[in-house]
C-alpha cells in the first residue's frame, strides 16, 4: 500500500512539473505576438518546482486534536475555498512563516505556499502543510515564495530577482541576512514586474526561510559510526564562503563539533585563549572553559548545551549549536554535506 501511494504521489508530482513547464513554453511561443515589449529569456526544461500555492477565502478555522482528545497548541486546520469553488485545507504549525501582519479569520483572503516535493495524501479536500501563509495582502503588493537559483531565478521559471541597495534581506526573526541567496527558499515582496518571460522585478524585501537541519534525518537513517565517518569531510561554510579550518568531527552521540577559532574569526569575533585557565573568550562577553559544559554569554545565566568544548590536534572545538545558542548567530545547521553558519559578531 505504501509503495502504491508513493508511486501515485510521484506520478502526480511529475504531472504537475510537466504541466508547469508546458505552460511556460506555451506562453513563450506566443509572447512576441502578444506584445512588442515582451523579451524572451530562455529557460531550462525539466526544472524541479519546489513550492506550489493555493489562494482562497477562509471558510473555517479548526484546532487540531492530540491523540488523547485534547486541543493541540501547535497545529491548526484552515479550510479555504477558491473562486471556482475548489477547497483546500492548510495545516498551520509552529514552523509556518506568516508573510503579512493581518490576523487570520473567517473571510480572510489567503495564499498558502506548500512544499511541492512532498507526497500528498489522497483525500478530499487535499491537505497541505503551509510553509508560508499570506493573509489579506495589501493592494499593490505581491509576495512569492520559491527556491531561487544562482541567477536568482525561481524554480518555476516565472520570476527573476534584480537586487538593489534598497532591498531589505532578512531572516525570519527580522535580523539582517548576510549570506548568499542562491539555492535558498525565499519569500519575496515586490510591486511591479517587467513583461519579459521570466518576469523580472526589484524586490523591496526578501525573507530567507530557515533551512531544515539534515542531522536528525541522517541520524535516523545511518548508525552513529557511519555518521561520524561523514562529518570530517564536510566543508565549513560561513556567510556563504567556504573557510579553511581543521576538520569537524562528531561525538559518540552524533553531536557535530566544529573548530571555534576558524569559524568565530570568519564571523568577525576576536578570539583569545587563556592557557592557564584553559578557557576561550570571544570579544568581551562570550567565554567557556575546555571540557566544561558551561558557556557564558555576557552576564546572563550559564548556558548548558549537552556537550562540552573539546580539543583535537591542538584546536578547540565546540558543538555546532554554540553559534546560535551562545554566540547568537542567525543560523547553524548541516545541509547537503555542508556545515553552514550565518551571522556576524555584534
Amino acid at each position: 500500500m505504501n509503495n502504491a501511494r508513493k508511486i501515485l504521489a510521484g506520478a502526480l508530482s511529475a504531472f504537475m512539473v510537466l504541466s508547469s513547464t508546458t505552460s511556460v513554453l506555451a506562453v513563450a511561443d506566443s509572447a512576441e505576438a502578444l506584445s512588442p515589449d515582451v523579451k524572451i529569456i530562455s529557460v531550462e526544461d525539466e526544472k524541479i518546482v519546489y513550492f506550489n500555492a493555493f489562494t482562497g477565502v477562509v471558510k473555517e478555522i479548526n484546532p487540531a486534536l492530540n491523540p488523547d482528545g485534547s486541543v493541540s497548541a501547535e497545529k491548526t486546520f484552515v479550510l479555504t475555498e477558491s473562486v471556482d469553488g475548489s477547497l483546500t485545507q492548510f495545516i498551520i504549525n509552529k514552523d509556518t512563516f506568516w508573510a503579512t501582519d493581518a490576523s487570520l479569520k473567517a473571510g480572510s483572503v489567503v495564499t498558502g505556499y506548500y512544499d511541492a516535493t512532498r507526497p500528498v495524501i489522497m483525500i478530499y479536500p487535499p491537505q497541505y502543510v503551509a510553509e508560508v501563509m499570506v493573509v489579506d495582502l495589501p493592494e499593490g503588493q505581491n509576495v512569492k515564495t520559491d527556491r531561487f537559483d544562482e541567477n536568482l531565478l525561481s524554480s518555476d521559471q516565472w520570476l527573476k530577482l534584480n537586487l538593489s541597495d534598497e532591498t531589505q534581506i532578512l531572516l525570519e526573526n527580522g535580523r539582517p541576512f548576510t549570506g548568499e541567496l542562491k539555492n535558498r527558499n525565499l519569500v519575496v515582496y515586490y510591486d511591479v514586474t517587467t513583461k519579459s518571460i521570466p518576469a523580472q522585478t526589484t524586490p523591496s524585501k526578501i525573507v530567507v526561510l530557515q533551512e531544515q537541519d539534515d542531522t536528525a534525518e541522517l541520524l535516523s537513517e545511518l548508525d552513529l559510526q557511519d555518521w561520524a565517518s561523514k562529518v570530517p569531510s564536510m566543508s565549513l561554510v560561513v556567510n556563504g564562503k567556504t573557510i579553511q579550518a581543521p576538520a569537524p568531527f562528531a561525538k559518540e552521540d552524533g553531536t557535530v563539533m566544529v573548530p571555534v577559532r576558524a569559524v568565530a574569526e570568519a564571523l568577525g569575533f576576536e578570539v583569545k585563549w587563556n592557557n592557564e585557565e584553559k578557557s576561550v573568550t570571544l570579544n568581551k562577553g562570550i567565554s567557556f572553559t575546555l571540557y566544561k559544559d558551561y558557556y557564558v554569554y555576557m552576564r546572563t545565566a550559564p548556558i548548558i548545551l549537552g556537550a562540552a568544548p573539546d580539543s583535537r590536534g591542538g584546536s578547540t572545538y565546540v558543538p555546532l549549536s554554540f553559534f546560535t545558542e551562545v554566540a547568537r548567530m542567525d543560523e547553524a545547521f548541516v545541509k547537503d554535506g555542508q556545515i553552514i553558519i550565518n551571522g556576524s559578531a555584534q
